[in-house]
């Protein structure tokens, strides 16, 4: 990819040829820091699907397979009496069955929902042996829609404290943030976090498919805050936001209309989805194709622009399981020259001046310039206490979301936010 656009990271594993494949297996090895990956296990699957092909099928079929073994096991030992064992054998029980469930397609079928449910599962068994246990929860929406999520808090004493809201991005699962966004790192800052699906969100979307991501994700937040601030645990003078991925336009959205939230901190600031999607599908193409093409977008026959994008989507199983979960799937679209249309108004200029609490930006160096620039650009515009924090290769985060070093990551980030709400 060009170093101009949109990249995973700078390091790489190596373990496949495919960029996207070989930041899933980082992804999921790196839940190791949070107890919920073995590198013997992971490796055993990576083997698996090197010698099928790397095709969707062979993926989704290794992972689940692995996971229904580790789940087994999880429960041998829990009827055994060994509690500590069956917390982190569900927990790895739940990671792979992520990671099936990552490229499953087609999305939103009975067998679709069978294969998360079945990690959920998992989650919420691991979740009922720690203390306090995981609480699941349903937060009212609208229309009667309810946005599943969980709460994890600090004691089980139901007194308030600092709490932080969650909000994932365009492959979001609510549950996946306890080790995406790191919350064993919050607790320990005695921080409670609430992560919930919303609208174009996993759990969500398989409920109801009829509501994929929203520009206006404001109003999804809003009902989020209203339903911590509703809870005992939660000091509602001390509510922070952390965003990662696309939750780093979503969450800069809430901030921009709603001053409960006293803190946030995102990885990274997006402030145009389609900039930073475009970005990254340039990279994609030879420096001047996609250059001439991009300058001339909004010019071309909706015919070429859905050919280009099966180009791109074609060029192997996994490209194409991509664009069809995370880009039409999550969006309500069915080709690409739609999902560049409706991807337009996800942008936050203009909602500058309505920003008023302090705001910390990391970000990987591997992401590439153009999120870089983005995201520098507007920190810049906000006239409020501000900090930005470069991840590199050196400290192992420059990838996206800092998946090579999450604790590094995530200490970074909970250290500047306990600061933040407990010394205003």
């Amino acid at each position: 990819m060009s170093a101009s656009g949109t990249r995973t990271g700078i390091l790489h594993m190596g373990l496949s040829k495919n960029s996207l494949i070989d930041y899933q297996y980082i992804r999921t090895l790196g839940y190791q820091q949070y107890d919920a990956a073995s590198i013997g296990e992971c490796l055993y699957a990576i083997d698996q699907i090197r010698r099928g092909g790397e095709t969707v099928e062979v993926w989704v079929q290794t992972w689940s397979e692995l996971a229904a073994q580790t789940a087994e096991r999880a429960q041998a030992e829990l009827e055994a009496g060994y509690k500590s064992s069956a917390r982190f054998s569900y927990l790895c029980a739940y990671n792979y069955y992520r990671a099936a469930e990552f490229y499953f397609l087609p999305p939103g079928t009975d067998e679709h929902r069978r294969l998360y449910q079945n990690g959920l599962n998992c989650f919420m068994a691991a979740g009922k042996l720690f203390e306090p246990a995981f609480e699941a929860v349903e937060i009212p929406y609208e229309e009667g829609v309810t946005l599943p999520g969980f709460l994890f808090s600090v004691s089980d004493n139901r007194q308030p404290a600092p709490t932080i809201i969650v909000v994932g991005g365009g492959d979001a699962y609510g549950e996946e943030a306890y080790l995406m966004a790191g919350v064993p790192v919050a607790l320990e800052r005695g921080l409670n976090v609430l992560v919930f699906h919303g609208p174009g969100q996993r759990g969500l979307l398989l409920r109801h498919p009829e509501l994929p991501f929203r520009p206006d994700y404001e109003v999804p937040i809003r009902a989020v805050i209203d339903y911590a601030v509703s809870r005992s645990e939660v000091d509602a003078e001390k509510l922070g936001l952390l965003g990662y991925s696309l939750g780093g336009y979503l969450g800069v959205r809430a901030i921009a209309h709603d001053r409960r939230i006293k803190a946030a901190a995102f990885n990274a600031i997006m402030p145009s989805f389609s900039d930073h999607m475009i970005g990254g599908i340039r990279s994609q193409l030879p420096a001047p194709v996609g250059q001439l093409v991009f300058a001339a977008l909004d010019k071309l026959p909706i015919a070429f622009v859905n050919w280009m994008g099966r180009r791109m989507m074609g060029k192997t199983p996994i490209h194409r399981a991509t664009a069809e979960l995370y880009m039409f799937w999550a969006n309500g679209v069915s080709n690409f020259a739609e999902y560049l249309d409706v991807i337009k108004p996800f942008n936050a200029y203009g909602l500058e001046a309505q920003i008023t609490c302090p705001v910390l930006v990391v970000q990987g160096e591997g992401e590439g310039d153009i999120p870089r620039q983005l995201a520098v650009a507007y920190l810049d515009k906000l006239s409020i206490a501000k900090r930005y924090q470069l991840l590199t290769s050196q400290n192992g985060a420059d990838n996206h979301c800092g998946l090579g070093n999450l604790h590094y990551t995530h200490q970074t980030m909970y250290d500047w936010l306990a600061d933040t709400l407990q010394n205003p």
